[in-house]
């Protein structure tokens, strides 16, 4: 347990290179169903990323205009919040 009392280092739980896997993951999946997608991953305790589910994202449409918006974007979803004990880290957000 970290001096903060979260379990994990201050730092962070993912390495630089993992960082940036989920994103062309989300990449690649976005690619191959055409659509943006809520994908679901994990990495196992050997540092595999696994996909685990990707469905195409239905609540954000009418998408917003691209060409006024950054690339790359990630979208997300607050209302599990509502049942969360801990603070959110940075990765959280």
């Amino acid at each position: 347990m970290g001096p903060d009392g979260n379990e994990g280092p201050d730092d962070g739980c993912l390495t630089p290179e993992q960082v940036g896997e989920p994103r062309a993951a989300g990449e690649r999946l976005q690619r191959h169903f055409g659509s943006p997608q809520d994908a679901e991953w994990a990495y196992d305790p050997d540092g595999v990323l696994w996909l685990l589910q990707s469905r195409a994202i239905t609540t954000l449409f009418p998408l917003p205009d691209d060409e006024h918006l950054p690339r790359p974007r990630a979208y997300t979803e607050v209302g599990n919040i509502q049942g969360l004990l801990r603070p959110l880290t940075p990765m959280g957000m």
